[in-house]
């Protein structure tokens, strides 16, 4: 017998009402849900009865991380209610309108990451088999943003399956009716009234699309006028979108063809084609980012838990009978009454007796000893440890922060990219912070390779997870990570390795490298020849692989160690005169900022169209050197400076960079292919710079210089392409 206890209502809509309560067990247990319950008026429409419990039944043999689980059902007074899975957030909806209305940008990251997990929901759904094994072949026919949930912990769970078509229950449409909301619905419907399961990606579609462009795309009040544009719309009519990268776009075009033969044909497919896009774009994203963005959007949200009233509510109980009587007393013979829903902390468990397993050779001692090491570490903010650590200043901490409150993102990630601290810095931080363990980068580029471990966990799992194996210990196996307070991450990977699984931390590009030498074979470079770079260099210690495109043959990557070696010698003047030169740009004011940012751009931008290592710090080179001479020869908004101001700050290297320099001269016109990638690169850096004002705009402005670039045709496709592709991290 279960006893439901309602604490307050949280929603009432056309069919049914929506309640806070607490689940009450004995001992005192309980556990927040929500419980769903139909309107008085509607109790007798058989029909609505008949759709309220077919959704309970479908759903309740749902169980996924991203879809709202429906634990219980039952009936009072003649009135059915079901209880489900309490998520403590708001509808993707809500999320929408908030974030237009406080100004805050959703970006490509964030919807491509939203789409994807709704995809891994409806993904499950459709694959889900009844008790014989047969496919129910569920269809949800409802996507829309209404019927997203997010968490305030970044979570994304698919709710509201009340129209859903099962392959065991009948879902009849009248003659004229289509079933889902005006605006969402695939053309097969409006045309045929019927549908399949790649009706749902068509919806998927329509979600990506009003995620990226801020508007739906058939909006039209009128609910005849919208299914006449859904029922003649072409997918090759759709203008592209401003700052969505061409990839993207493919993927969109091809979940909203017209054709359902012409779209992805599962759900799986597209929340792959999502996730590889973010992979290959190397836009990080999960349930930590997304929540730093539900964070922004509602900063003043206290969560219903928060605002449950004291008092005990109405008792909903479980057992056949009638209901309470008004005003009898809710004790039941076998216990006390429930206690009122108060929001604590769970104890911790009392050790298990006997001796604790000794942790992996070589590793930190596990999570379940750091709380007691850790002590105040946990209450503190990243920025403050590292204030704490000497590794930052209280003045580089309050710039970072008010960077923060304009424009988003993490403070530790600020940091690292203007070059105050380094990612192990922020990862050491974050390991003191939640205690859990940390792996170093040194000891994951020479420990030896886990060579029987890597079975657990294939190639295209630890890139898509961002985890390598490093150890065993007993029965778990360890798991370098970029985010192993992920629960969900944690879970499946236990899921797919079959194992009970630890996350350690390491960094991102600690793991790329691992990746590669591990599974490729590749052979990492000593960690001092990635550091001749000269200062602000985005390289970081990694690898070179045989059959890299840069290197090509065993011989090929002595020679270029050798030199590397022949440099190193160079490295401390290089780090003299790079101190020197900040020293510089510090007393040139908005030069300090706008130098690193515009290096990193061109560097970027240059490998993404091919450069190799060294003409990509080429044009990093040039371009740190172009905001200083810009600087020298005027003040305020930034103008490309003269020939000779930049030839005489590169002083005896202004001959081997001539190309470089001409391209940063005013009214310079776009260079053609044959100039070479370095010089497309930082031609494109300095436009994007002109157009925005800024070599790290915030996203608005950074969307509408992208549009400004694209409409005047300054740049051309690729290095356009380029361009876009690597904004969407620096700027998210």
């Amino acid at each position: 017998m279960a006893t439901y206890r309602l604490i307050r209502k949280l929603a009432t809509g056309g069919m049914a009402e929506v309640f806070l309560a607490v689940g009450v067990g004995a001992e005192g247990f309980e556990k927040p849900v929500a419980v769903k319950r139909i309107l008085p008026n509607l109790a007798e429409d058989r029909g609505f009865v008949e759709l309220f419990l077919r959704e309970a039944k479908l759903t309740v043999a749902l169980q996924h991380a991203n879809v709202v689980q429906v634990f219980d059902l039952g009936a009072l007074g003649g009135r059915y209610y079901m209880v489900l899975e309490f998520v403590d957030g708001e509808n993707l909806r809500a999320l929408q309108r908030e974030a237009a209305q406080r100004g805050v940008a959703l970006g490509v990251r964030e919807a491509c990451f939203i789409v994807q997990q709704v995809a891994e929901g409806l993904a499950y759904a459709h694959g889900r088999t009844d008790a014989a094994g047969q496919p129910l072949n569920v269809i949800h026919r409802d996507v829309n943003p209404s019927n997203v949930m997010v968490s305030a912990a970044g979570e994304v769970k698919l709710a509201d399956f009340g129209i859903a078509k099962a392959a065991n229950a009948s879902s009849h449409t009248q003659a004229g009716m289509v079933k889902g909301k005006s605006g969402y619905v695939s053309p097969e419907q409006v045309l045929r009234g019927e549908t399949d399961q790649r009706s749902d990606i068509f919806l998927l579609g329509l979600l990506l699309y009003e995620l990226l462009a801020g508007r739906q795309l058939f909006g039209d009040p009128d609910y005849f006028q919208a299914l006449r544009a859904i029922s003649e719309f072409d997918v090759r009519t759709l203008a592209p979108l401003p700052g969505v990268p061409p990839a993207l776009g493919q993927v969109l075009s091809r979940a909203l063809a017209q054709d359902p033969g012409a779209r992805y044909q599962r759900a799986r497919e597209l929340s792959d084609a999502l996730r590889d896009f973010l992979f290959d774009h190397r836009l990080r994203v999960g349930p930590s980012e997304l929540g730093e963005l539900f964070a922004r959007v509602f900063p003043e949200r206290r969560s219903p838990l928060q605002l449950a009233a004291s008092e005990g509510g109405e008792q909903i109980r479980l057992e056949s009978g009638t209901p309470p009587r008004a005003g009898a007393s809710r004790t039941t013979p076998a216990a006390a009454p429930p206690p009122p829903l108060a929001v604590r902390a769970a104890a911790a468990p009392p050790p298990a007796p006997g001796p604790r397993p000794a942790p992996a050779q070589g590793l930190p001692r596990p999570a379940a000893a750091a709380p007691r090491a850790r002590g105040a570490a946990a209450h503190r903010r990243v920025g403050e440890l590292l204030v704490a650590s000497g590794k930052v200043t209280q003045a580089q901490l309050a710039s970072a922060l008010e960077r923060q409150r304009r424009q988003g993102g993490r403070v530790g990630d600020m940091l690292v990219a203007d070059g105050v601290v380094t990612e192990e810095d922020v990862v050491r931080v974050l390991s003191e912070q939640s205690g859990v363990p940390f792996v170093s980068d040194e000891k994951l580029r020479t420990m030896p390779v886990p060579t029987a471990l890597l079975a657990a966990l294939p190639m295209e799992q630890a890139e898509r997870f961002e985890a390598v194996p490093i150890a065993q210990a007993g029965r778990e196996l360890v798991l370098a990570m970029r985010e192993p307070r992920n629960l969900g991450r944690l879970d499946e990977l236990k899921f797919r390795t079959g194992a009970s699984v630890r996350g350690v931390f390491a960094t991102e590009g600690a793991l790329r490298h691992a990746i590669g030498r591990f599974y490729r074979g590749e052979v990492p470079t000593p960690a001092w020849a990635t550091r001749v770079a000269g200062p602000g260099s985005a390289a970081e210690p990694g690898v070179m692989p045989f059959s890299d495109r840069h290197t090509g043959t065993r011989e090929r990557l002595l020679d270029e160690a050798a030199l590397a070696t022949a440099a190193q010698a160079a490295e401390r003047p290089a780090q003299l005169q790079g101190r020197v030169l900040d020293a510089a740009l510090g007393m040139l004011g908005g030069a300090a900022e706008q130098g690193p940012a515009l290096a990193r751009l061109a560097r970027g931008v240059a490998r993404r169209l091919g450069s190799g290592p060294v003409e990509a710090e080429r044009a990093a080179a040039v371009a740190y050197a172009a905001t200083f001479a810009a600087r020298m020869e005027g003040s305020g908004r930034f103008t490309r400076p003269g020939a000779d101001t930049l030839s005489a700050l590169l002083g005896a290297d202004a001959g081997e960079h001539a190309g470089l320099i001409a391209v940063c001269a005013p009214g310079a016109p776009a260079p053609a292919a044959a100039a070479g990638s370095a010089a497309q690169a930082l031609y494109a850096a300095l436009a994007l710079l002109e157009a925005a004002g800024s070599a790290r705009p915030p996203p608005a402005q950074a969307t509408r210089a992208l549009s400004a670039l694209r409409a005047s045709g300054a740049l051309g496709p690729g290095a356009l392409d380029a361009l876009t592709a690597e904004m969407q991290e620096p700027v998210r």
